[in-house]
């Protein structure tokens, strides 16, 4: 209800993405803040085209083990990996660019 964001997830079928749906907007309507949030699955279906892999049960129950931190790199490689794929320029205004002049 803050705001609005061009990676939203659908949250269920009833409240889908919050698209639009800003009880504070500012000037131009967009909501209070920016948010852009880059998900991605931790399942054998998701992770093994992007990774190039296949992936067992105990391979994904590893990860999701936060616990477990000797699967750090791993998911730092997956974050990367998926970061490489999805991440649009577009998504980010003047505002988060560094200026290099």
């Amino acid at each position: 209800w803050l705001s609005n964001s061009p990676t939203a997830w659908e949250i269920d079928g009833e409240i889908k993405t919050l698209q639009n749906d800003c009880i504070g907007a500012g000037e131009k309507g967009n909501g209070l803040i920016s948010y852009l949030r880059y998900n991605t699955w931790l399942d054998a279906e998701t992770l093994g085209p992007l990774m190039g892999k296949k992936y067992s049960e105990e391979d994904i129950d590893g990860l999701i083990e936060m616990s477990n931190a000797a699967s750090r790199f791993h998911l730092y490689d997956i974050g990367a990996q998926h970061a490489a794929q999805t991440v649009d320029v577009k998504h980010f205004t003047d505002t988060f660019k560094i200026k290099t002049t």
